[in-house]
Parts: C-alpha cells; structure tokens; sequence
C-alpha cells in the first residue's frame, strides 16, 4: 500500500490509527465521531471552567468570601467550594446566585 512506509517510521498510537482509518472507510467513520466526541467534551470542560470562575467573581463582587456566603445559604463553606468547582444542579446555582446578590441568566445564541 502507499502509506507503508510510513508505518516503518515507527510506532506512534495516533499515526497508526490514522493509517488504520485511511485503508478502512468504517474506521474513519468511526474516527470521525471519536473525535467530534473529544471536540465536544474539550468544549464541556472549558465552559465548566469558565463558569466555574464566572461564579468565584460573582460572590467577590458582592464582596463575600465562601464562609459568608455558606452562611447566607445556610450550608458550609465546603458546600460553597463544591458549588463553585463542581456540577451543581439549577436548583442550587439559583438559590447560590439569590444568597450571593446575583442574578443567574442562561443564554443560548445562534451562531
């Protein structure tokens, strides 16, 4: 096949899957989808982060640090920490953004 000689240049996983990929039109499908699913959780992730220092701004703005506003929520500081690095349900970012003095907007636009 052409693209022999470069399976000789060594062995590199990703290379080799791509090979794979250019003999096998299924693999390449399947490829494709692998990394349109990376794509997708790469932008999960950044948008988590993004939130996640989003919500850290928002309770310094209204000047309070976490014990504070554990107190307002009626929680613990830890809770607060995991609100803000973690997954929280819509529930509990409503009621941290109401205890904080902020208000919690979701917007989804049109590319």
């Amino acid at each position: 096949m052409e693209y022999d000689y470069i399976e000789q240049l060594g062995y590199n996983p990703e290379l080799q899957q791509f090979l794979r990929e250019l003999k096998d039109p299924k693999l390449k499908a399947e490829g494709d989808l692998r990394r349109q699913k990376e794509a997708y959780q790469n932008k999960i992730e950044n948008l988590k982060k993004l939130f996640q220092i989003e919500l850290c701004k928002a309770r310094m703005r209204s000047k309070l640090n976490q014990a504070e506003a554990a107190k307002k929520l009626g929680v613990t500081q830890t809770a607060i920490s995991k609100i803000e690095i973690g997954n929280p349900s819509l529930l509990k970012l409503i009621r941290y953004t109401d205890a904080i003095g902020a208000k919690l907007e979701l917007s989804v636009i049109i590319k």
